[in-house]
């Protein structure tokens, strides 16, 4: 699985551990002790149109930070390169893959 890897900086990180889908609570993975923070890319399916995907990915964001009840010193999203257009039988773009990956370091309390 691709991932970033990057010096923890004495931040209390929560790193995503799975896909997010909005609607449902995220899965987070604290590092509070380790020397080095982890983000780890996954694989989305989003509409081959850009104003949905940008929408897509502007819900999804807003689904993560709705479950957050910490104040976030630092917000990390990570993408991966390149974004796959993939195309149906006929030519037509139908749909795109990109991998994304998300951490936040936030407030103890």
């Amino acid at each position: 699985m691709p991932a970033l890897v990057e010096p923890r900086s004495k931040r209390y990180w929560r790193v995503l551990q799975a896909p997010h889908l909005p609607g449902n609570v995220p899965l987070w993975l604290n590092t509070g002790a380790d020397e080095y923070v982890r983000i780890p890319l996954f694989q989305y399916k989003l509409n081959a149109k850009a104003d949905l995907a940008l929408a897509f990915m502007l819900q999804l964001g807003l689904s993560i930070v709705g479950h957050v009840s910490h104040t976030i010193e630092y917000l990390h999203i990570v993408t991966g390169d390149p974004v796959e257009l993939v195309y149906d039988a006929a030519g037509n773009a139908d749909y795109m893959i990109c991998w994304i990956g998300f951490a936040m370091a936030i407030e103890k309390g």
